[in-house]
């Protein structure tokens, strides 16, 4: 009768309909949003792209250098997982999907570098732990060349001698309908049935059960490590549906939006009220000198200080730098 439509308080991202030149155009997310959705993406991985330099950079056993050497491998990974989800996104699939790590890489490093045997003040030369890294980054560069090898070289020709067109063919048709085959006939609704959390979970679990040594080293150094581990328990099993209230700006007012900001964000929560309270132990000196539950530790904020402004990683930057 002339009314508005009410407008919904849990709606994060607005939707518009107008005309372009004449024509109707529905935009889901406004130009201006974009970089907010790209940030959002960014802070709700930020804590998986955080923790692979941290476990190689106990594997290269820099001792005292540490904190320096997680600083360049922290900066090299951002910025090559912003410019590859870039890439991606504008000229890749177009797909909203971040680039990151890849996890499944570590295990792999901690065995072919073995167990380290120094500390934190302990001091080793720049080029042993350079040199373990540069060989680590030989060896992927080197893996990832064999495919880019094999299609340059022709070395595919030589191959259908022994395999057979026709075998090679077959086999790519046959692998190809099987996702079209699944999409086709609805299986995916009868698999989740049956592949369920308790199926994935085993394949997760051998991969992140190697890790179990470095958690327990990295929980015992402080008490302060429980803070986080309930933090982060009660943010994700009672917080993870309560919606927050954010001030936004919807048609030219301020407006309230309600999102669930614990559940996006449950890593993130726990890192930064830890943090908190690790500043707030240094601040009011309750915390030992010199113990790891301080943010003012010489070495990690020298470290920090004589850092770069501006560093940009390069292909072989450890193995030609």
């Amino acid at each position: 009768m002339g009314g508005k439509t009410p407008v919904s308080d849990d709606i994060s991202v607005p939707t518009v309909t107008g005309k372009v030149n004449g024509k109707k155009k529905n935009s889901a997310v406004f130009k201006r949003f974009n970089c907010c959705v790209a940030f959002k993406q960014v802070m709700v991985c930020v804590s998986a792209l955080l923790t692979v330099p941290f476990l190689v950079t106990d594997s290269l056993c820099a001792g005292d250098s540490s904190a320096k050497l997680l600083n360049e491998l922290i900066s090299s990974t951002f910025v090559v997982s912003g410019l590859s989800t870039i890439i991606q996104t504008m000229v890749g699939m177009r797909l909203a999907l971040l680039q990151g790590t890849a996890f499944a890489y570590v295990p792999s490093v901690q065995v072919f570098m073995g167990k380290c045997m120094v500390n934190s003040t302990t001091y080793v030369p720049e080029h042993e732990y350079y040199g373990r890294l540069a060989l680590m980054q030989g060896c992927l560069m080197a893996s990832a060349l064999v495919p880019i090898l094999i299609g340059f070289t022709g070395i595919v020709g030589v191959l259908t001698k022994f395999i057979g067109p026709l075998t090679m063919q077959g086999c790519l048709m046959a692998s190809a309908l099987v996702p079209i085959l699944i999409g086709f006939t609805g299986i995916v609704g009868v698999l989740t049935k049956f592949i369920g959390p308790l199926t994935v979970s085993p394949l997760m679990l051998l991969l992140a059960f190697s890790q179990v040594n470095t958690m327990v080293d990295k929980i015992s150094l402080h008490w302060v490590a429980i803070i986080q581990a309930i933090t982060l328990f009660i943010t994700i099993l009672y917080l993870a549906d309560v919606l927050v209230p954010l001030p936004g700006i919807k048609y030219g007012k301020l407006h309230w939006y309600r999102t669930n900001l614990f559940g996006q964000y449950p890593y993130l929560i726990a890192i930064v009220i830890s943090w908190a309270f690790c500043l707030f132990l240094t601040v009011c000196n309750l915390a030992e000198e010199g113990g790891p539950a301080r943010v003012d530790i010489p070495h990690k904020v020298n470290a920090i200080r004589n850092s770069a402004w501006l560093a940009i990683p390069y292909p072989g930057m450890f193995v030609f730098g």
